[in-house]
Protein backbone atom coordinates (compact mmCIF):
# COMPACT_ATOMS: atom_id res chain seq x y z
CA UNK A 1 0.00 0.00 0.00
CA UNK A 2 2.55 2.65 0.77
CA UNK A 3 4.83 1.58 -2.32
CA UNK A 4 1.00 2.36 -4.82
CA UNK A 5 0.91 5.79 -2.36
CA UNK A 6 4.62 7.04 -3.35
CA UNK A 7 4.60 6.06 -6.58
CA UNK A 8 1.27 8.16 -7.10
CA UNK A 9 2.78 10.91 -5.15
CA UNK A 10 6.22 10.03 -7.10
CA UNK A 11 4.28 10.53 -10.51
CA UNK A 12 2.11 13.71 -9.65
CA UNK A 13 5.15 15.62 -8.27
CA UNK A 14 7.14 14.48 -11.29
CA UNK A 15 4.14 15.82 -13.90
CA UNK A 16 3.72 19.10 -11.74
CA UNK A 17 7.68 19.36 -12.45
CA UNK A 18 7.22 19.47 -16.34
CA UNK A 19 4.71 20.79 -16.29
CA UNK A 20 6.30 23.71 -14.79
CA UNK A 21 9.18 23.23 -16.39
CA UNK A 22 7.35 23.40 -19.94
CA UNK A 23 5.06 26.13 -19.32
CA UNK A 24 8.37 28.46 -18.28
CA UNK A 25 10.07 27.75 -21.60
CA UNK A 26 6.82 28.45 -23.81
CA UNK A 27 6.92 31.86 -22.63
CA UNK A 28 10.71 33.34 -21.98
CA UNK A 29 9.97 36.66 -22.54
CA UNK A 30 7.84 40.04 -22.69
CA UNK A 31 4.89 39.47 -25.40
CA UNK A 32 4.83 42.13 -27.91
CA UNK A 33 2.35 42.81 -30.23
CA UNK A 34 3.29 44.14 -34.23
CA UNK A 35 0.99 45.52 -36.27
CA UNK A 36 0.97 44.51 -39.94
CA UNK A 37 -0.01 47.09 -42.74
CA UNK A 38 1.84 46.52 -45.58
CA UNK A 39 0.85 46.88 -49.42
CA UNK A 40 4.30 46.52 -51.51
CA UNK A 41 4.63 43.29 -53.62
CA UNK A 42 7.95 42.15 -51.99
CA UNK A 43 9.22 41.10 -48.94
CA UNK A 44 8.06 43.77 -45.51
CA UNK A 45 9.81 43.43 -42.89
CA UNK A 46 6.98 43.02 -39.66
CA UNK A 47 9.42 42.59 -37.17
CA UNK A 48 12.82 43.67 -36.94
CA UNK A 49 15.46 41.08 -36.21
CA UNK A 50 16.71 41.45 -33.06
CA UNK A 51 20.87 40.58 -31.98
CA UNK A 52 21.31 36.95 -30.30
CA UNK A 53 17.32 35.99 -30.05
CA UNK A 54 14.53 34.43 -32.34
CA UNK A 55 11.03 35.95 -32.62
CA UNK A 56 8.66 33.05 -30.77
CA UNK A 57 5.13 33.92 -32.51
CA UNK A 58 2.22 32.84 -30.48
CA UNK A 59 -0.49 34.08 -32.89
CA UNK A 60 -1.14 36.00 -35.95
CA UNK A 61 -4.23 37.15 -38.04
CA UNK A 62 -3.95 38.76 -41.63
CA UNK A 63 -7.09 40.17 -44.07
CA UNK A 64 -6.55 40.94 -47.67
CA UNK A 65 -8.16 44.01 -47.80
CA UNK A 66 -9.10 43.77 -51.70
CA UNK A 67 -11.25 41.85 -53.82
CA UNK A 68 -8.42 40.25 -55.86
CA UNK A 69 -6.69 37.40 -53.84
CA UNK A 70 -2.75 37.29 -53.54
CA UNK A 71 0.29 34.75 -52.30
CA UNK A 72 1.59 35.49 -49.35
CA UNK A 73 5.27 33.97 -47.86
CA UNK A 74 6.17 34.01 -44.01
CA UNK A 75 10.08 34.46 -43.86
CA UNK A 76 12.56 33.65 -41.78
CA UNK A 77 14.83 36.40 -42.69
CA UNK A 78 15.24 35.84 -46.81
CA UNK A 79 14.19 31.85 -45.83
CA UNK A 80 10.25 30.89 -46.88
CA UNK A 81 8.83 29.10 -44.34
CA UNK A 82 6.05 28.34 -45.84
CA UNK A 83 7.54 26.89 -49.12
CA UNK A 84 5.93 28.91 -52.41
CA UNK A 85 2.98 30.55 -49.75
CA UNK A 86 -0.45 30.37 -50.30
CA UNK A 87 -3.25 31.98 -51.95
CA UNK A 88 -5.26 34.52 -49.73
CA UNK A 89 -8.57 35.05 -51.33
CA UNK A 90 -9.42 38.59 -51.97
CA UNK A 91 -11.35 40.24 -48.70
CA UNK A 92 -10.02 36.82 -46.78
CA UNK A 93 -7.89 36.30 -43.71
CA UNK A 94 -6.69 33.80 -41.73
CA UNK A 95 -6.04 33.43 -38.11
CA UNK A 96 -2.88 31.18 -37.25
CA UNK A 97 -3.18 30.52 -33.33
CA UNK A 98 -1.39 28.16 -31.23
CA UNK A 99 -3.29 26.82 -28.07
CA UNK A 100 -1.81 26.84 -24.63
CA UNK A 101 1.53 29.08 -25.71
CA UNK A 102 3.32 26.79 -27.85
CA UNK A 103 4.79 28.76 -30.76
CA UNK A 104 2.97 29.25 -34.64
CA UNK A 105 6.41 30.18 -35.68
CA UNK A 106 10.10 30.24 -34.15
CA UNK A 107 12.39 31.66 -36.00
CA UNK A 108 16.23 31.56 -35.97
CA UNK A 109 17.79 34.10 -33.82
CA UNK A 110 19.07 37.14 -35.04
CA UNK A 111 16.64 37.15 -37.90
CA UNK A 112 13.71 39.25 -38.99
CA UNK A 113 10.50 38.02 -39.91
CA UNK A 114 9.56 39.09 -43.19
CA UNK A 115 5.39 38.96 -45.35
CA UNK A 116 6.22 38.28 -48.79
CA UNK A 117 3.26 39.69 -51.37
CA UNK A 118 2.82 38.90 -54.76
CA UNK A 119 0.34 42.10 -54.91
CA UNK A 120 0.82 45.63 -54.06
CA UNK A 121 -2.59 45.84 -52.15
CA UNK A 122 -3.11 45.97 -48.94
CA UNK A 123 -3.05 43.45 -46.24
CA UNK A 124 -3.32 43.65 -42.35
CA UNK A 125 -2.98 42.66 -39.58
CA UNK A 126 -1.16 41.65 -36.21
CA UNK A 127 1.38 39.19 -34.76
CA UNK A 128 1.61 38.33 -30.94
CA UNK A 129 5.43 36.86 -30.57
CA UNK A 130 8.19 37.08 -27.71
CA UNK A 131 11.84 36.63 -28.05
CA UNK A 132 13.89 33.63 -26.58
Amino acid sequence: MKRIIFTALFSFLLTLFFYQSINAQMFVGTVKKAEIDIATADDNEIIAAVTGKSIVITHMSILNNVGTSQTVIFKDGATSINGSGFALAGNGGYTFDAPGGVHVIRLSASTAFNINLSAATNLSGYVIYYED
